[in-house]
């Protein structure tokens, strides 16, 4: 009995760990993603920038967030 207990136990806090590497590299990910969109919007010129209508104000405001904030 004291063996099935220690093995679910173990089982548990593996599950545990690997579903919080998980959520760590998802969000990696979006960082990531988040960072790379970002550069891609501050070489927008003018033109592109109307055509989806962000004005450079927003723009700048949106590309000076640090990677982490949505």
């Amino acid at each position: 009995m004291r063996t099935t207990i220690a093995h679910e136990h173990h089982r548990d806090l593996s599950h545990g760990i690997g579903h919080a590497l998980h959520e760590i590299v998802h969000t990696m990910h979006v960082w990531q993603e988040r960072a790379r969109a970002r550069r891609q919007l501050a070489e927008l010129d003018d033109h592109l920038l109307r055509d989806i209508g962000v004005d450079r104000d927003s723009l700048r405001h949106e590309i000076d967030k640090p990677f982490w904030r949505a």
